[in-house]
């Protein structure tokens, strides 16, 4: 297992899950956005306890605010 690959993949589906959830994103255009704004930040990296955040600036949804039409 590379725990840092896993660390990243969690946060991917993380913040996609959240656009779907929070925002009514369809999934792939989540994947889409994601592709295009996210910011991926490294927390940690000592003894195998990875952190890692993905991120997009909220002036990228604030369109979207309340998810009040799938996109």
């Amino acid at each position: 297992a590379r725990p840092l690959e896993d660390a990243f993949r969690q946060a991917t589906q993380g913040m996609a899950a959240w656009l779907v959830d929070t925002y009514g994103f369809q999934p792939q255009n989540a994947g889409l956005l994601m592709g295009q704004v996210v910011d991926y930040k490294i927390g940690n990296l000592v003894s195998n306890a990875f952190c890692v955040a993905c991120t997009i600036e909220r002036r990228f949804l604030s369109a979207r605010a309340g998810g009040s039409q799938p996109v």
